[in-house]
């Protein structure tokens, strides 16, 4: 009897510690001014503005275009000897492209306003001639006819002058296949993957 008389008696105690010990877990915190203003200054300093050079390290931000010059199945890897700069030599474009942009900006998927100007490509692999008489045997650009053509030695057209090097060289890109990517660029004007002209519109 002593024993439930006693359990009464402190029963209520408990219940209550344990009541306030819950309240006091789950109150509300007040968060400190000093601790938030320190997380600011440190973003703040965290946001460093680019300062774009030709002699900068372009693969401190590009680090997938700086991984694809050691990917075998890259076509960069062949060009790993190379610095940026060599290639993107528009330093003008690249200067008012890094015009303001921070550590924080996000990156983009594709480099869209860097393109190589095709002189660069013909300075080191030769003149359209060259290249045209280095591939004559090429088969790999074939319609479904059996058509083969020589991707580096088209008829002249104004859409043909349009084609650069990077719409089948994929530079950057795991995306090997130079031949499939020639077969989309033709596609894109030669549809149901037909070359001779007059096949489809009435000339």
């Amino acid at each position: 009897m002593e024993g439930k008389s006693f359990l009464k008696k402190v029963l209520p105690v408990i219940v209550l510690g344990a009541m306030l010990a819950l309240a006091t877990a789950c109150a509300p915190k007040t968060l400190s001014t000093t601790g938030s203003a320190e997380k600011g200054e440190e973003a703040a300093v965290g946001a460093v503005t680019v300062e774009w050079s030709p002699e900068s390290d372009c693969a401190t931000c590009h680090t997938v275009e700086e991984e694809s010059r050691a990917d075998a199945n890259c076509v960069a890897s062949l060009h790993a000897a190379t610095n940026c700069i060599d290639c993107h030599s528009d330093t003008d474009g690249l200067a008012k492209r890094h015009d303001g942009v921070t550590s924080e900006d996000k990156m983009p998927k594709k480099l869209k306003k860097t393109n190589v100007d095709q002189e660069q490509c013909l300075s080191c692999h030769g003149s359209y001639e060259e290249l045209a008489q280095k591939t004559m045997g090429y088969q790999g650009l074939v319609d479904e006819h059996g058509t083969v053509v020589n991707p580096h030695a088209l008829p002249k057209s104004e859409d043909h002058s349009a084609i650069i090097c990077g719409d089948c060289h994929k530079m950057h890109s795991s995306d090997g296949d130079i031949a499939q990517n020639a077969l989309n660029k033709c596609s894109t004007c030669h549809h149901h993957n037909v070359f001779e002209c007059g096949t489809c519109h009435s000339v």
